[in-house]
């Protein structure tokens, strides 16, 4: 009795497992694509699409499956920024589209992992395919992380925090450096990764 309960159990605990993981690389390419799809249109201050594109971000934090230590800290920080973030929308602020700006900027950051998300559905066998979508990693991952360092590090980015965030803003101060940190971190681990794959491939071709 007790070991059909085990199999059952332990079915059970694969089966859930299996159906987690699916959850959370489809949802969060899905949930990626809307979010900067969203990016597009938003010209001026549309607190709706701002909540609506918040949420999404609040979803990804939750998508867990296969992460390490470090993505944990990051989908806990995604997780505070986003709820943070959406309080704010209820604030008014004198300058409505700098903030605007500022949001879509952070928005965008959240599309770089994509293309590392869909090569989890590409075999291992199909190289160059996984190659380019490792590039294509590298290229969005470089372009809008680069940007979102620069501003929220930047004396314009800390006074908008401390704007919005009021005595409250060296937290959201410390976790713009903390993401930093994190991008410097995976940013080496990709070039790493694009090298040493371009390395194989070419010593293959030789062969």
């Amino acid at each position: 009795m007790f070991i059909i309960l085990y199999k059952m159990t332990y079915t059970l605990h694969n089966t859930v497992k299996n159906i987690y993981k699916h959850i959370t690389y489809c949802g969060t390419i899905r949930a990626s694509i809307i979010i900067y799809y969203n990016t597009f249109f938003m010209d001026t201050f549309d607190i709706n699409l701002h909540k609506k594109t918040l949420s999404l971000v609040f979803f990804k934090s939750f998508m867990l499956y296969d992460s390490t230590p470090v993505e944990y800290i990051h989908h806990i920080i995604q997780l505070f920024l986003s709820s943070a973030f959406y309080y704010s929308l209820y604030n008014i602020h004198d300058n409505t589209m700098y903030v605007n700006k500022a949001y879509k900027l952070t928005y965008c950051i959240l599309f770089t992992p994509v293309f590392n998300n869909i090569k989890f559905y590409v075999p291992t066998n199909y190289t160059k395919l996984r190659l380019s979508l490792d590039t294509m990693t590298a290229f969005f991952f470089f372009y809008y992380r680069t940007q979102f360092s620069y501003f929220w590090l930047s004396k314009n980015g800390s006074q908008l925090l401390s704007d919005l965030f009021g005595k409250y803003s060296p937290i959201f101060d410390t976790s713009a450096y903390i993401l930093t940190g994190m991008n410097v971190y995976w940013g080496y681990k990709i070039i790493n990764i694009i090298k040493n794959k371009t390395l194989k491939m070419i010593k293959l071709n030789k062969d």
